[in-house]
């Protein structure tokens, strides 16, 4: 293991699912790399529930795998939505109250409730 590796491990909070993204940093290619992380408690083996995180974590792994194309048409669309959204906001001097807020490169989203 690499020392970046031992520190990213060292600073993960616990109770959370992580999605890392990295960049590639080969001179050849282009894109980037994913690694999850769960660091909540190991589920009882005998228990039928899944957290809605495992679940959420696993299906954008299966679609980060197997169709990046249509994650990443949507991430174009994400991002061309919300540049429509803060252009009208600065239009209408509209409150930033929203459910989603960027702070930064940082975008906090409610989900809700912990089922």
């Amino acid at each position: 293991m690499t020392r970046e590796h031992d520190l990213e491990i060292g600073s993960l909070l616990k109770d959370r699912w992580y999605l890392i993204l990295k960049p590639v940093t080969d001179s050849d290619a282009e894109g980037f790399k994913v690694t999850a992380y769960d660091t909540t408690p190991m589920p009882d083996p005998n228990d039928e529930y899944l957290e809605a995180g495992v679940v959420a974590q696993q299906g954008i792994m299966e679609l980060l795998e197997n169709d990046l194309e249509r994650v990443m048409e949507a991430g174009l669309a994400r991002l061309s939505f919300n540049d429509f959204v803060e252009s009208v906001e600065e239009e209408l001097d509209t409150p930033e109250d929203r459910l989603l807020k960027a702070e930064g490169n940082v975008l906090k989203v409610d989900f809700g409730v912990k089922q």
